[in-house]
């Protein structure tokens, strides 16, 4: 979106919504300026613009360094991480300017993967303009039962296939929500997480003796020139990560709740 878009979203979740804290003047300043700064951040003293994208890895990072900062007291820091989130979740419906494109080959694939960049260019800042200023009618508002389902959520309710006007008004519903749920009383665990929360240590020692031995296997095939065999176990060893990184819920947690809730449990 557009930083105005930004804007709109964040002021109405600071000033319209209710929170469960009450933020300060200037912890609402800071939400909002959050949720902008990322189309002003510079680097190599040149001002990057246009991060009309979604991420989905900067969108979590951003949440538990909000939820973090929380837990610690410091509200103001709070707010303007989870503003940046904000703004890279309003920016995920928004159709790409630069993936998608179709590239020509032969003569004259030059010029026409050109035009093609350029009419993709359009129709992202079309979406974009019309998505910032879309009017919305009254917003029905919801919460989050754990934080394990705020990333579900996100990619469910902010698919690339909704009007402008449409994904503005998941995009209010879904802000809302993570707002809610990261500054949400901590020591409210649901029965699930607690029964996550107990198999922590547990569940490290043998995710780590797993992939450890898996490395361990790899690297002393390293030394023999058996290529099929090499690249069976680290077919397997990839194999084994994928299959275990979909379970690191527990680590997620853990970070979530902090080290005194977890103590607890």
């Amino acid at each position: 979106m557009k930083p105005f878009g930004h804007k709109r979203v964040a002021y109405f979740i600071a000033n319209k919504t209710p929170l469960p804290i009450s933020l300060s003047d200037e912890e609402k300043e800071a939400l909002i300026k959050g949720s902008i700064g990322p189309d002003y951040w510079v680097s190599d003293r040149l001002l990057k613009r246009a991060h009309h994208y979604g991420r989905i890895k900067e969108i979590e990072k951003y949440i538990i360094k909000a939820r973090g900062e929380f837990l610690k007291g410091d509200i103001k820091q709070s707010a303007y991480n989870l503003g940046i989130a904000l703004h890279f979740i309003g920016d995920y419906p928004v159709p790409s300017a630069s993936t998608k494109i179709r590239y020509f080959y032969g003569k004259g694939a030059g010029l026409k993967t050109y035009h093609a960049m350029q009419r993709a260019k359009k129709r992202h800042k079309a979406f974009e303009e019309e998505m910032s200023e879309a009017q919305i009618g009254e917003i029905e508002l919801f919460t989050l039962k754990t934080p394990l389902e705020i990333i579900p959520t996100i990619k469910r309710m902010l698919v690339k296939q909704f009007s402008p006007a449409e994904s503005l008004g998941r995009v209010y519903q879904i802000s809302y929500a993570i707002c809610e749920i990261v500054w949400r009383n901590p020591n409210k665990l649901s029965q699930e997480e607690k029964e996550l929360l107990v198999k922590i240590p547990s569940f490290k020692k043998k995710y780590f003796l797993k992939l450890g031995g898996e490395i361990g296997s790899l690297l002393s095939l390293i030394f023999v020139p058996a290529i099929p065999i090499f690249l069976f176990f680290f077919l397997l060893f990839i194999f084994l990560f994928l299959v275990f990184r979909n379970t690191l819920n527990p680590f997620f947690l853990e970070k979530w709740y902090g080290k005194k809730i977890f103590t607890e449990y």
